[in-house]
């Protein structure tokens, strides 16, 4: 995961460390992981993203 970041491996580490502080969330466990993506797409902003991929998808004429 590090080498796809372009960051050490330590930098990792202290971020998920940094999620987990301000979320409860812990995802290296597969249950927080997964919970936690649930509530990112559940989020407020949802609805928008998906709206705003739409278009580009969508063939030009």
């Amino acid at each position: 995961m590090a080498n796809q970041l372009y960051c050490h491996r330590n930098a990792v580490l202290n971020r998920l460390e940094k999620l987990r502080e301000l979320t409860g969330f812990d995802v290296r466990r597969p249950r927080d992981a997964t919970a936690f993506l649930y509530a990112l797409n559940a989020g407020p902003n949802a609805d928008q993203e998906s709206d705003q991929a739409a278009p580009s998808k969508a063939p030009r004429a």
